[in-house]
C-alpha cells in the first residue's frame, strides 16, 4: 500500500471510525436506557405489590368492619353512666311487650368489681341484679334477657339462671326463672 492509497482510503477509514464510535455510543445509550427501564419496572412492580397488599388489607378491613363496629358498640356501652330509672322502665316495657306474667327484681348499688375485668385507667364497676320471672315458656326467658342486654347502655354479665316448674297446665305461668347478673360499666379513675 502506498501513501496515495492511504490518502484515498482516509475518508473511508474516518467514516468507518465515526460509524464505529456512533455505533458504540448508540449501544451504550441503549444499554443505559434498558437498565433504567428495568429499574423503573422493578420499582413499579414493587409499588404494585405494595398496593395489592394494601388493597387486600382494605378489603379484609371492610369485611371485618361490621364485627368491629359491633365490638366497638359493646365496648362503648361500658363507658355509659348508670341510668337505673331507664333500666327499670326497660324491664317494665319488656314485660309488657313480651307478655311476661310477672317480673321481680332487686338492684344493688354500683360498686368496684376489679375481679370481673381489669380496667387499666378506669375503675370497673358492677351493679348486681337479681331477677325472678314467671314464664309460660323457656324461650320467654331468653327473649327477655336478649331485650334487656340490647336495651341497656352497660355490659350485662349473666352469672346464673335457674328455671323450675311452678304451676299446672292451666296456670298462666308454668315456669319460674331466677337469674343473677351484673351490669358492668367503667368509670375514669380519679
Amino acid at each position: 500500500m502506498t501513501r496515495d492509497d492511504l490518502r484515498r482510503l482516509r475518508p473511508s477509514l474516518l467514516l468507518h471510525l465515526a460509524l464505529a464510535l456512533l455505533g458504540s455510543g448508540i449501544y451504550l445509550g441503549a444499554r443505559h436506557a434498558v437498565q433504567e427501564a428495568e429499574g423503573e419496572y422493578r420499582q413499579t412492580l414493587a409499588q404494585s405489590r405494595e398496593l395489592q397488599a394494601r388493597l387486600a388489607q382494605a378489603e379484609a378491613d371492610a369485611r371485618d368492619a361490621p364485627q368491629l363496629n359491633a365490638r366497638y358498640g359493646e365496648i362503648r356501652k361500658l363507658f355509659a353512666d348508670e341510668h337505673r330509672l331507664d333500666w327499670i322502665e326497660l324491664i317494665a316495657r319488656i314485660k309488657r311487650t313480651r307478655r311476661i306474667a310477672d317480673v321481680r327484681y332487686d338492684l344493688w348499688p354500683r360498686q368496684a368489681a376489679p375481679a370481673i375485668l381489669p380496667g387499666g385507667d378506669h375503675d370497673v364497676m358492677a351493679s348486681a341484679m337479681k331477677l325472678e320471672l314467671q314464664l309460660l315458656h323457656e324461650e320467654d326467658l331468653l327473649n327477655f334477657l336478649a331485650d334487656l342486654a340490647a336495651g341497656v347502655p352497660a355490659l350485662m354479665h349473666l352469672r346464673e339462671c335457674s328455671v323450675e316448674r311452678s304451676g299446672g297446665e292451666d296456670a298462666a305461668a308454668r315456669l319460674t326463672a331466677a337469674c343473677s347478673l351484673d351490669w358492668i360499666t367503667l368509670r375514669e379513675k380519679t
